[in-house]
């Protein structure tokens, strides 16, 4: 582990600096750690406290986190370096948003190089004080929050002992086949769904409402009290919301006879299509046979007959394919129609259930699975 040196700002200062062009910015901080006396620290097993970030409150955050640290050295597990740094700062350096993420807690411990740290939220509602506290070891883990009438009313132990784990913890198994999904538990972005499976760890005997997002959006809900040897869940087939009403899956199911219609449908309208495209190729090729008639004798009804000779080669021609064309508009018109026919009669006399849509969605694709259950 080496320690930084990062100068304090506020996050509109952070801001601004996270604009300037990437190489200016590594020229800078090079030239702060040298002046800063940079030197590399040992590793260690305790835990490192990145400090705390606010908007509407930084007297109190600062308070706040005097009294995090105290307690952490007092209990033997603060690390023996700590970073001489701004949360703010670093998280603007690991390019997060407002409310950090996983993936940028992730970027934030590779840039540190620390995998084990604590760090928070200190904001204002109205005439309290919210402290949000969240210890990241390898992936996020417990979260703690108070909300308080002022700083000096923050309890310590009581935040490092939820924090570190002397309530009896446990772990969710989540099993989701999801593409890009994130867990969420307690309203808290907790992990990434990879190879359908998950884990998360959580406070034992206590009720956790657990939710996979896709693109911000939940797709599986359900509410878990895990005991001490810990629980598991599928979220295959949705889950119980909060509010008691299911959640909407990514399947969605209805009647074999509408999936039938529907792809009928679709093939009648193909169909169609063609029929419309041979029909405009038809009506060209009448156009071009009128044209190469022109110079042939008004009296020739057989525009192929050998005896007007080869004068009558194109008019021929043109005559030929209008009669292909005419004969496939008319063929791709006539299924096309029975297809549409079908299509309609599936659809609107489906009652059944049994077959099964499954959109898949990924940065790359869109498509969907369907079965049929006849």
């Amino acid at each position: 582990m080496r320690t930084l040196f990062v100068c304090r700002m506020p996050r509109k200062a952070a801001e601004v600096v996270n604009k300037v062009p990437t190489k200016v910015r590594v020229l800078y901080l090079a030239a702060a750690f040298v002046l800063a006396s940079v030197t590399p620290a040992t590793a260690d097993e305790g835990v490192t406290f990145l400090g705390l970030d606010s908007d509407d409150a930084e007297d109190d955050a600062v308070a706040i986190a005097k009294s995090l640290e105290a307690e952490l050295h007092a209990r033997g597990d603060l690390a023996t370096k700590q970073q001489s740094s701004s949360f703010t700062m670093l998280s603007a350096a690991a390019r997060c948003p407002e409310r950090p993420n996983v993936l940028c807690l992730k970027r934030l411990a590779k840039l540190i190089k620390v995998e084990n740290f604590i760090w928070g939220l200190v904001r204002r509602n109205g005439t309290s004080i919210v402290v949000e506290l969240h210890r990241f070891n390898h992936q996020p883990g417990p979260i703690y929050t108070q909300s308080l009438a002022k700083a000096a009313s923050f309890n310590p132990k009581e935040a490092v002992s939820k924090l570190l784990g002397d309530d009896v913890n446990t772990s969710i198994s989540i099993t989701c086949a999801v593409s890009d999904g994130v867990v969420w538990i307690d309203e808290h972005a907790r992990t990434i769904i990879r190879d359908s499976r998950a884990n998360a760890s959580v406070t034992a005997n206590e009720p956790h409402t657990v939710e996979v997002r896709v693109a911000g959006k939940v797709v599986h809900r359900t509410t878990i009290t895990p005991g001490g040897s810990g629980a598991t869940w599928s979220c295959a087939g949705g889950g119980v919301g909060a509010e008691g009403g299911s959640v909407p899956s990514a399947t969605t199911r209805m009647s074999s006879r509408r999936v039938a219609g529907y792809s009928l449908l679709g093939a009648g309208g193909l169909a169609a299509a063609v029929a419309t495209i041979f029909t405009g190729k038809y009506v060209g090729n009448l156009s071009a046979l009128d044209e190469a008639r022109a110079p042939l004798p008004k009296t020739a009804t057989d525009v192929c007959s050998p005896k007007l000779g080869t004068s009558a080669k194109v008019a021929c021609s043109e005559l030929q394919a209008a009669d292909t064309s005419r004969a496939a508009a008319i063929t791709a018109g006539i299924i096309g129609a029975a297809l549409l026919g079908a299509g309609l009669y599936f659809t609107f006399s489906s009652e059944s259930e049994g077959a099964t849509i499954t959109p898949s969605v990924s940065k790359e694709t869109v498509g969907a699975t369907v079965t049929l259950n006849f």
